[in-house]
């Protein structure tokens, strides 16, 4: 048994081992593991522990290529109900192309790594712009999903995108949107559209800064129109905690033009069915109409809501608390103070500061030189001084 390297196949290393088939018979076995020693010693230690406890047996899977593992995973009973399903697919469309008819024993993290540089050259047919570094993260943690649905179901023997470093990602936005901005906007939309669904919509996105899903997914019975709050059950919120976010008055007015008695129950529907997602069509034409920045996100008005939120310093546990944010981390890149906010807070230290000069003035502080001029015994006078006292007490006593 042993690890080597032969001539016809030198970047790959290949196991050697006997199994026993009785009668002192033995079956000799070569095998190609892959380029990393590591794993190949980790396989030979694996199968030498096999053969000694007498559970060694080969595992004979079905040779499938990609296309035939993406199809199991999508045909898998869970994908159904995967709230990313449909997202998924449309990450797939680029890993077929490039793995296809790949075999999956064949594909390793070096394969991954070129699909990664195959990938950061392309430009999105949907925005004509080069892929974003997140984009091409977002389509190999879709691969690794597939892999691992394949571990799960014994298809394949190991993920190949596992240790597999992300690439760099610099996906922190600086879109903001004024409330004058808003405004233009609200204005822009189709006037068939102005106190419908997509007004209250984009109302309740600006002033609430809750998640584009957790908006869509809203029915009347979690809105407190007399208490003037949306309760958020943890079944409706990314992080699976319960929130109250309230409701302004401006909101309060667009959401009681909306129809309540739909089937769905739902508070943003289209033609009586609930809207599955704010379709980009009538946002376009809008930022357009209001020459506002056509790059703007639907995303971007939660950003805005934390940044006005932190121009009128509210204190950031209760902006973490009404959003729904969990850490910091995620919070910061949120966080897009304005130059008034920093002027603001120039304008609260420069006060600190002059009220701490004011009270120095008032109480001045010892000067370290008063300090260190201070008054300190000398010990050789003191002796002395000791002295003198010792004779004149002996005198006083003589007389």
């Amino acid at each position: 048994m042993g690890l080597y390297k032969p001539k016809k196949d030198p970047k790959n290393w290949w196991i050697d081992y006997r199994v026993p088939l009785g009668e002192g018979r033995y079956q000799r076995v070569r095998k190609k593991i892959g380029a990393d020693k590591r794993k190949a010693e980790s396989a030979l230690t694996r199968i030498k522990g096999q053969i000694a406890a007498g559970t060694y047996f080969e595992i004979r899977r079905p040779k499938l290529t990609f296309d035939q593992l993406a199809d199991r995973y999508f045909e898998n009973p869970k994908s159904p109900h995967k709230r990313t399903l449909y997202t998924d697919k449309g990450r797939a469309e680029p890993l077929r192309a490039y793995f296809g008819k790949t075999l999956v024993e064949t594909i390793t993290a070096a394969d991954v790594k070129r699909y990664q540089r195959h990938r950061e050259g392309m430009v999105s047919e949907r925005t004509g712009h080069p892929l974003r570094p997140g984009t091409i993260n977002r389509e190999v943690a879709t691969l690794s999903l597939i892999f691992n649905t394949g571990l799960l179901h014994g298809d394949v023997e190991e993920n190949p995108c596992k240790g597999v470093p992300k690439l760099p990602e610099d996906n922190i936005r600086h879109h903001s949107l004024g409330h004058e901005e808003y405004l233009r906007l609200l204005n822009a939309l189709p006037s068939s559209d102005r106190s419908g669904p997509w007004r209250a919509f984009i109302a309740t996105c600006y002033h609430t800064g809750m998640r584009r899903s957790e908006v869509l997914r809203l029915t009347w019975d979690r809105v407190d129109l007399e208490n003037d709050v949306f309760l958020l059950e943890r079944q409706h919120t990314k992080t699976k905690e319960p929130r109250k976010v309230p409701i302004s008055t401006e909101l309060k007015a667009l959401l009681a033009l909306l129809p309540k008695d739909t089937p769905s129950f739902r508070v943003f529907t289209f033609q009586g069915k609930p809207w599955k997602a704010a379709g980009d069509r009538v946002w376009k034409a809008a930022l357009k109409k209001a020459k506002l920045d056509p790059t703007l996100w639907k995303h971007d008005l939660r950003h805005q809501f934390v940044t006005d939120a932190l121009d009128a310093h509210v204190p950031e546990p209760f902006i973490m608390e009404m959003t729904g944010h969990k850490t910091r981390s995620v919070f910061d890149r949120y966080a897009d103070p304005t130059v008034d906010h920093l002027r603001k807070g120039m304008a609260q230290i420069a006060a600190h500061r002059g009220n701490k000069a004011v009270s120095q003035a008032v109480n001045p502080p010892v000067s370290t030189q008063s300090v260190g001029t201070m008054w300190t015994p000398d010990p050789a006078r003191s002796k002395n001084d000791e002295g003198r006292s010792a004779e004149t007490a002996l005198e006083n006593s003589t007389l």
